[in-house]
């Protein structure tokens, strides 16, 4: 006898986040707006060794990271991912010494730096998280991304807030690049 398997039920919507689902950006606020009328707010995460760790060190990364998700009781997705890394300011301050430089010994060494700069940007991937907290009102929003921050903070987690238009279009890339969130 073939019994008919019942279909899975369906995530809750904030939850169900697709490219598609992205309806606009909210530059002066640093807001993703959904069209289901959610604002979400972003929190990007550098990948850090945690098993090179001693382990005084990896308990205080645990412990930051479980007061920084108990800090926040907005509906999240935690998004893990590879990203590349962004060396624009080591480019930046290689490219005005090398205005700056008269020697043409040093000239050398510094435009070598600036190639593998800009090959190790091209090459290296980057282990990266994003925590995504979903609200219908803006400043709930905002409140759980800072105090997110704020408590991770103390520990080695290196917390940021994906506010201004190039962090925001560069989640919105990767999450249009991953497969499994299409």
């Amino acid at each position: 006898m073939i019994r008919k398997k019942n279909k899975p039920a369906s995530a809750p919507g904030p939850f169900v986040l697709s490219a598609t689902s992205l309806s606009g950006i909210d530059l002066d606020r640093g807001l993703l707006r959904t069209n289901r009328g959610l604002f979400i707010s972003a929190v990007k995460i550098r990948g850090i060794d945690i098993e090179g760790l001693r382990p005084n060190d990896q308990e205080a990364v645990y412990a930051g990271w479980g007061a920084a998700e108990q800090a926040c009781d907005l509906p999240r997705k935690i998004i893990l991912c590879e990203t590349r890394p962004d060396l624009s300011t080591q480019k930046r301050h290689i490219e005005e010494a090398l205005q700056r430089q008269n020697n043409p010994m040093l000239r050398e060494l510094l435009q070598r730096q600036s190639y593998w700069i800009d090959h190790y940007q091209a090459n290296q991937r980057d282990q990266a998280g994003y925590v995504l907290f979903f609200s219908k009102i803006p400043e709930e929003a905002e409140e759980a991304r800072r105090r997110y921050i704020e408590h991770s903070a103390p520990s080695r987690i290196h917390a940021s807030a994906c506010m201004d238009l190039r962090e925001l279009l560069e989640f919105c890339q990767i999450l249009l690049s991953t497969p499994e969130w299409k």
